[in-house]
């Protein structure tokens, strides 16, 4: 099996979408194939692996499948037909009896696969989960209060909100108590604001001041509703731009902004949120960095180097397709206040002359 097709059917079909197609869940809630929900550990979850490609865990046996792989487990075929049939489903051929109906094509035709093990009616029964619906979030423009809350709390301008307004990315939310998430119900509804991208397939919700309530005295800094995703990274700015800003995180994002706006810079350029150092670049992501100029800012100051060493990998994974890539050092660098500088939010706040001292942050 040619290993371009099988990379070309995993770009298109993902294994969520595959699962749903087979009358699976596949969510950190349900335990998959099978399996009762106990509510207490995930026995599932898909991620991006350090290559790129959607993987899928199975916490239960401590293994992971890409897209064929699980699909021949499932269906209790061999590898290679598990390679073919997920080919198949995802649209990038016709399957093998629709293609051989030419005559004198018998002895090439290949001989059917057999028939995949009967699903049992168990876990035929599992419901699927459809994707989750943003509109839940009542999403609206944040008024005059909201951008001065989310202003104040990161420290930044109120025109550093704006400009991410201007592009669509930031919104502010209501979590209701209809909502499947890590909040007490007495503490909802609750006012929030989400950085999310244009489909809001993926984003992030922060609170406007302080942090989101949880259960047992715990609270949370940032949170994604189960079913919902931070997966893809967020693209700020113009798609034609020849330089691109990689920064970690939401709060990031609008640190960005601010030294986007005191080095007036904005023009050429485009900046991509990572929600996580966890996460990696998907593939379907990696065309809009074709040769431009990339600068990653990483977190540092965590004593695991969590955000320098994702800064290598995305640094490793960019590196065929951007024109030319930088990871921006920030140590040495202190806020007013004496506190060493750890990420773009924190750079953000450093005064004028030692910005300007650094050459330009976003005008490389």
């Amino acid at each position: 099996m040619k290993t371009g097709l099988i990379s070309a059917a995993k770009l298109r079909y993902s294994i969520t979408a595959m699962c749903a197609d087979l009358g699976y869940e596949v969510s950190k809630t349900c335990h998959f194939p099978g399996a009762p929900a106990d509510g207490k550990k995930p026995a599932c979850s898909v991620f991006v692996g350090r290559d790129g490609w959607e993987l899928f865990k199975d916490h239960r046996a401590g293994e992971s499948y890409d897209g064929p792989a699980l699909l021949a487990r499932i269906l209790g075929i061999s590898e290679g037909d598990g390679c073919r049939k997920f080919i198949e489903m995802s649209g990038l051929v016709k399957p093998l009896d629709a293609q051989n109906t030419g005559k004198g094509n018998a002895a090439k035709r290949r001989k059917p696969a057999p028939a995949p093990k009967a699903v049992s009616e168990a876990k035929a029964k599992v419901p699927v989960a459809p994707p989750f619906d943003y509109r839940l979030l009542s999403p609206c423009e944040l008024d005059a209060d909201e951008v001065e809350a989310v202003a104040t709390t990161r420290n930044v301008s109120v025109r550093a909100v704006e400009w991410l307004m201007r592009w669509g990315v930031i919104h502010a939310v209501t979590l209701s108590p209809d909502l499947k998430l890590p909040i007490p119900r007495e503490a909802r509804p609750f006012k929030a604001w989400a950085l999310h991208t244009s489909d809001w397939q993926s984003f992030r919700i922060r609170a406007f001041a302080g942090l989101i309530p949880g259960f047992d005295g715990h609270y949370h800094k940032s949170l994604t509703p189960s079913g919902a995703s931070c997966s893809s990274p967020v693209w700020i700015g113009c798609e034609d731009a020849t330089r691109v800003l990689v920064v970690e995180g939401e709060g990031d994002a609008v640190g960005a902004a601010e030294i986007i706006r005191r080095e007036k810079s904005a023009d050429g350029l485009a900046v991509v949120v990572m929600f996580s150092s966890s996460l990696s670049i998907p593939p379907y992501f990696l065309h809009r960095f074709s040769g431009r100029r990339v600068r990653i800012i990483p977190h540092i100051g965590d004593t695991k180097r969590a955000g320098e060493i994702a800064a290598a990998k995305w640094a490793a994974t960019l590196k065929p397709f951007a024109g030319d890539i930088q990871i921006f050092n920030l140590t040495g660098l202190r806020m007013p206040d004496g506190q060493a500088v750890e990420d773009v939010g924190d750079l953000a706040q450093v005064r004028d002359e030692i910005l300007k001292s650094l050459g330009g942050v976003t005008t490389w």
